[in-house]
């Protein structure tokens, strides 16, 4: 009567391991870091009494070594295939029972179908010609989500808060952006602006348009 994902934990805690192993590579990892951590500040204060220091080189090597302890490993520790396929078998299981996909959907129902929709980890580009509406994907699969009550933090380097509303309301409404920018408004249009600014105000999207924002 067991679903397939609680045999596999069955079977993953049938093979016999030593009880106590991970415990003790985590207390060997964490006294590692620590000792690495007084290393790093200790070469930091050296670094910074020499007569010729240069602070802003000192922060950027301090900043580098300390990111360099983060990244070892996403968990901080190696992982067991054991415990590597109980969470595969896990994740599966609940796609299985939510009956679709586990990404995150875009709206575009092809893609969503055959894809599965945006995976997290992964790093999706998307590449095309100046001008042919990039950020206007962008933006609706932002507020696809959104307007779903999913938090969604959208960066811009590029355009303004207001700007990438007022492109987000014309691809709501079929409004033309070029109408907006010439003043050649008719009651219909405007009313159908407005009726995409009202859906905008009740989705949960934050917009950060500072251009010296680094990734």
């Amino acid at each position: 009567g067991d679903d397939w994902a609680t045999l596999i934990e069955k079977a993953v805690r049938l093979v016999p391991v030593a009880g106590h192993a991970r415990r003790y590579a985590e207390i060997v990892s964490r006294l590692a870091k620590a000792r690495r951590i007084v290393q790093i500040a200790e070469s930091a204060v050296d670094a910074v009494g020499q007569p010729d220091a240069d602070p802003d080189a000192v922060v950027d090597d301090l900043e580098r070594d300390l990111a360099g302890i983060r990244a070892v490993g996403e968990r901080g520790e190696p992982v067991s295939l054991a415990d590597a396929a109980l969470e595969a078998a896990c994740r599966i299981d609940e796609v299985i029972r939510r009956g679709h996909g586990g990404g995150l959907p875009t709206g575009l129902v092809g893609f969503d179908q055959d894809v599965g929709g945006l995976f997290p980890g992964e790093l999706i580009v998307v590449a095309a010609r100046p001008g042919v509406g990039k950020t206007s994907l962008a933006l609706q699969i932002a507020h696809h989500n959104a307007a779903q009550n999913r938090p969604v933090y959208f960066a811009s380097l590029e355009m303004s808060a207001a700007e990438l509303s007022t492109r987000l309301a014309c691809g709501m409404s079929g409004v033309s952006n070029r109408l907006i920018r010439t003043g050649k408004l008719a009651d219909t249009d405007a009313a159908q602006l407005a009726e995409a600014f009202r859906e905008q105000a009740e989705a949960s999207l934050h917009i950060h348009d500072a251009s010296q924002m680094s990734v």
